[in-house]
């Protein structure tokens, strides 16, 4: 493995630990594909009502063999913190 992909895969767990302790803030779903080597994200109000029509508040897709991946991944980080700080005001 990489250095780079020790990195990437460094913010990928940043970003499931955003999702894991900021649940009752936003429901950050995070989605591994293992054939295309993609993480999708979804990010949904903590009262969306997931039976009836919902609307997300963000989603991306990156994969993780591209060359960009890390700083989309690092800027997407700071999305996903910049929007928990705004639901919690």
């Amino acid at each position: 493995m990489t250095d780079e992909m020790k990195k990437i895969y460094g913010v990928v767990n940043s970003i499931l630990i955003l999702a894991i302790i900021n649940n009752e803030i936003l429901h950050i779903n995070v989605k591994y594909s293992a054939y295309i080597n993609e993480i999708e994200i979804k990010v949904f109000s903590r009262n969306t009502n997931y039976l009836r029509g919902h609307k997300r508040k963000f989603s991306c897709g990156i994969y993780l063999d591209n060359p960009s991946a890390l700083k989309t991944l690092r800027s997407l980080k700071n999305e996903l913190i910049g929007l928990i700080k705004r639901e919690q005001n």
